[in-house]
């Protein structure tokens, strides 16, 4: 707050006192006063002014900065009304009341929306649940009745499982929290978890796959981290090309493993290579080769690493190579800063 726009704001009332001083000046001078008594009275009146106007701005002054500091400090800002002293001026209770009123109707409105958003999530995951006994029989039916038909049907019943938690993931991304325990796992059974997963995707499309033998031990989430993994091979296959490969090794540190996804497929532009984890960004592999992407799994990826404490980075080259990197905790630092 500015004493020059506080002074601005008040410049009618400024007006009207100079008129006031001119006319004082006028009817004093024609009564017979001297002009040194006339000025004496004014400028005690204007010094008088002018310490009001100056009490007044540095008393609505910190008065706005108290309530500046008040909300800076709340997490949801539109409760302010609900915390704050309540003015004693006639004028400025009369705002105050309007403020509550609105703020009223905006916290029923998010209240309304917040529930509304609940009791779609919940459907959402009831749906994704109810859908994924259909899909688990199909499977089942093709492990029994393997023909090339079959075969084909299991493919697309795959990449529709495969969407279909995407989907659950996504659902539950805003509270991620409750739905996944950090402890020490062993990163090896849930990378053959994964790849046992997609081996009929992978042998239909000749991919080779190099497992180092002992991954390591990392504290987090295996649910959470196959899940990742999954998406991450996924794409692997997706943008392949000829005598497609996937390497998955370790590298231990510390107090950190990092797991490295590395193919041979056609990479990434360079340019595109900062946006790959924005939600719904495609860039250029997503438009050619007749593949179809929603731009949700990588974006995904970063945001539930980021949740159980790990970190995802990813480095490429166009048609050599795409090299991603999962950083997990090797010690229990991280559960325990949770757990605080």
């Amino acid at each position: 707050m500015k004493f020059s726009k506080y002074v601005l704001q008040r410049i009618n009332y400024i007006f009207i006192y100079v008129i006031y001083c001119i006319a004082l000046f006028g009817f004093l001078k024609l009564i017979g006063n001297h002009s040194l008594e006339i000025f004496i009275v004014l400028a005690t009146s204007t010094i008088l002014l002018i310490g009001i106007f100056l009490f007044d701005f540095y008393k609505k002054k910190k008065q706005f900065k108290e309530l500046n500091q008040l909300i800076d400090n709340l997490e949801q800002k539109y409760l302010i009304t609900e915390v704050m002293t309540k003015p004693y001026k006639l004028e400025d209770i009369e705002v105050y009341n309007i403020m509550k009123k609105a703020n009223k109707s905006m916290i029923e409105e998010v209240s309304k929306v917040k529930r509304n958003q609940k009791e779609y999530k919940e459907y959402i995951e009831s749906w994704v649940h109810e859908i994924k006994t259909p899909i688990t029989s199909s499977m089942l039916l093709y492990e029994n009745h393997k023909t090339e038909i079959t075969r084909k049907l299991n493919t697309y019943m795959q990449e529709i499982n495969n969407y279909v938690e995407q989907v659950l993931f996504y659902a539950r991304l805003d509270n991620v929290e409750n739905d996944y325990i950090i402890q020490k796992t062993d990163l090896s059974p849930i990378v053959g978890n994964v790849i046992s997963k997609n081996k009929n995707l992978l042998i239909q499309n000749e991919v080779n796959i190099d497992i180092s033998e002992n991954l390591g031990e990392a504290y987090t989430d295996a649910k959470w981290i196959e899940f990742i993994l999954n998406q991450i091979i996924i794409n692997s296959i997706k943008y392949r090309k000829e005598n497609p490969k996937i390497k998955i090794y370790s590298q231990k540190s510390e107090n950190n493993v990092c797991l490295y996804i590395e193919d041979n497929g056609i990479g990434i532009k360079e340019s595109e290579i900062s946006r790959v984890f924005e939600k719904g960004f495609t860039g250029s592999n997503g438009r050619i080769l007749g593949k179809k992407s929603t731009g949700i799994g990588l974006y995904l990826c970063k945001n539930l690493s980021e949740k159980i404490g790990a970190q995802i980075q990813i480095e490429s080259k166009l048609n050599e190579f795409t090299t991603i990197k999962l950083i997990l905790p090797s010690n229990e630092t991280y559960k325990t800063v949770r757990e605080m």
